[in-house]
């Protein structure tokens, strides 16, 4: 990435979790996400929301996901039985 691309991301996350440092652990592009049971991670936790898992296959249900994220936000209800994408199904 080139210096002055990531300049500019990292001076996002300041201004949404104030305190958080910018510098990445790791970075790789074209890096592929999965989990262990190659499904998406929808979920809210508290006040966070968590959207992710959505390498390469991802790009087809984007609208999907974006409507499921949009209904978890505004506490709507779900178009759909989510409850198989919650992220704690991978703590036992």
């Amino acid at each position: 990435m080139a210096a002055e691309d990531w300049a500019t991301a990292a001076a996002l996350p300041e201004q949404v979790i104030p305190g958080l440092r910018p510098e990445p652990v790791k970075a790789q592009p074209c890096m592929v996400t999965d989990t262990p049971d190659h499904q998406f991670v929808l979920g809210r936790r508290h006040r966070t929301v968590v959207a992710g898992g959505c390498s390469g296959h991802g790009f087809k249900h984007a609208s999907a996901i974006g409507e499921a994220v949009a209904r978890t936000v505004t506490g709507e209800g779900s178009f759909a039985e989510l409850d198989f994408l919650a992220a704690d199904r991978f703590t036992g």
